[in-house]
C-alpha cells in the first residue's frame, strides 16, 4: 500500500488557529499535529481529539471577514482600493484582479508564499473589506461575477502600464 504524501499548511493549520476554533488560550494546547484529513489535538484537561480541516478553513476565512468589518475602505479608481485600519494606524493598497483582490499586506504575502504553492487562494482581511465595498461577501461570488462580465459584456481584458486591468466594452 502506497502512502499518500500531503503538504502541511502551517498558515491555516496551527496552534493559534486551533485556539480560535476551540475558543481557548493557545497555551492550553499541549500537542498539535496536522494530518492528511484532520488535525490531532491534545488540550490540557481534555481527551485527545480530531478536528476536520474544513473547520479550520472556515475559521481562516471567517476570522478575516470579521476583522474586515472594522476597516475603512475607499475606492481609488475602478480597480484600486485603499483600506485603512485606524486602530493600528495602517493603510494598505489593493488591486482587483479577475481571480482575487491583491493586497500589499504581510498576511497576503505570507499566504501567496504558502497557499498558492499548495493550490489555495490568498486572501486577507483587507481583501474582504474591498469585497464588501463591491457588494460581495465571498471571493467565489466576486470571481463568478467577474467571469460573467468578461464573457457577456467585455470584448477584451488587457493590462495597462500600472498592471491594472483595462476592459474594452463591447457593442450590444
Amino acid at each position: 500500500m502506497l502512502k499518500k504524501i500531503f503538504k502541511k499548511n502551517p498558515l491555516v493549520f496551527n496552534r493559534s488557529a486551533a485556539a480560535r476554533v476551540l475558543k481557548i488560550s493557545h497555551n492550553l494546547i499541549l500537542r498539535f499535529e496536522e494530518w492528511e484529513n484532520c488535525v490531532f489535538l491534545i488540550v490540557k484537561g481534555q481527551r485527545p481529539r480530531f478536528w476536520t480541516k474544513k473547520d479550520y478553513r472556515t475559521n481562516f476565512a471567517e476570522f478575516r471577514k470579521k476583522a474586515s468589518k472594522e476597516l475603512e475602505t475607499t475606492r481609488l479608481d475602478l480597480y484600486s482600493f485603499k483600506v485603512a485600519n485606524k486602530a493600528k494606524n495602517s493603510i494598505h493598497y489593493l488591486d482587483a484582479a479577475p481571480n482575487t483582490i491583491q493586497c500589499n499586506c504581510e498576511d497576503y504575502r505570507s499566504q501567496i508564499r504558502l497557499l498558492d504553492v499548495m493550490g489555495g487562494t490568498a486572501f486577507c482581511k483587507h481583501g474582504y473589506a474591498a469585497l464588501g465595498l463591491l457588494g460581495f461577501d465571498r471571493l467565489s461570488d466576486y470571481i463568478k461575477q467577474f467571469e460573467w462580465l468578461a464573457d457577456n459584456y467585455y470584448q477584451e481584458i488587457d493590462y495597462d502600464e500600472a498592471n491594472h486591468y483595462i476592459f474594452g466594452a463591447s457593442v450590444y
